[in-house]
């Protein structure tokens, strides 16, 4: 008996719902080829850098994250919000909250290499 695989409108509305727990999206990425997309467009849809927790790697995570969108550029156009927190954190000031970055339009993905570049 064969089963009918889910339409992708009810993945995408499933996997919606979990957004907020990036572990279970990769985890839903790995079931098949029908879920990885859309649990993509969740794990990238908000990306956090902490200077305070992350001092030592914030250079790594950020070129990590950089090499990811230089091979997959249509990873950047997920990204809808993108925080800054604790930069410039004095020992003296509480932490604070510097930036949360709503991206009105995505980031736009690099242009094809054999497309032709508009030079005016």
């Amino acid at each position: 008996m064969m089963v009918e695989p889910l339409p992708n409108e009810l993945i995408e509305c499933i996997l919606e719902n979990l957004y907020f727990d990036k572990q279970t999206l990769k985890n839903c990425a790995l079931v098949g080829k029908a879920w990885v997309r859309a649990s993509q467009r969740g794990i990238f849809e908000q990306i956090s850098f902490d200077e305070f927790y992350l001092r030592d790697c914030l250079q790594t995570r950020s070129e990590r994250l950089i090499a990811i969108f230089g091979v997959k550029p249509h990873l950047a156009r997920d990204v809808r919000f993108l925080e800054l927190l604790n930069f410039g954190y004095d020992k003296m000031i509480r932490p604070r909250y510097i930036v949360r970055y709503s991206l009105i339009k995505p980031f736009p993905s690099r242009p094809k290499q054999n497309a032709p570049f508009d030079r005016s």
